[in-house]
């Protein structure tokens, strides 16, 4: 449910900029911090954060390695699913306010992502950064 109606025009626009965060790393906080707070305020109906993306580690698969090891793209695409989870841990409350804790368990790098298990081949585990 959005409290404002999409033809008014914004009240205020921020611009974030960094001389030691990339952009991805200021989008995410604007999204995932600053966007959360601001939305908080009394009046305010919608929080829109745009103009970057979030940052994004790529996964180059060779399929032939995949497919000798007994594993399958969904199983890769899982792994990396359950490794990237953002779950509630429960709030804060006040007499007035309540706030959501939230842990952030995503993988920020590639290498945090080499020793992935995506797949048991007889008893042995197979790691994302082994698997071609």
């Amino acid at each position: 449910y959005r409290k404002a109606n999409p033809s008014d025009a914004p009240i205020m626009i921020l611009t974030l900029t960094s001389e030691s965060w990339s952009q991805g790393k200021l989008y995410d906080f604007a999204s995932t911090q600053l966007a959360q707070t601001i939305a908080q305020i009394d009046g305010v109906g919608d929080v829109d954060v745009g103009g970057s993306s979030l940052p994004a580690v790529r996964v180059g698969l060779n399929p032939q390695a995949l497919f000798n090891q007994g594993v399958s793209l969904d199983e890769v695409r899982e792994a990396i699913d359950s490794a990237n989870v953002r779950r509630p841990q429960g709030a804060i409350e006040d007499s007035v306010h309540r706030w959501q804790i939230q842990t952030n368990d995503e993988l920020k790098t590639a290498a945090e992502y080499q020793p992935l298990i995506i797949h048991y081949n007889n008893g042995a585990a197979v790691r994302l950064g082994r698997s071609g």
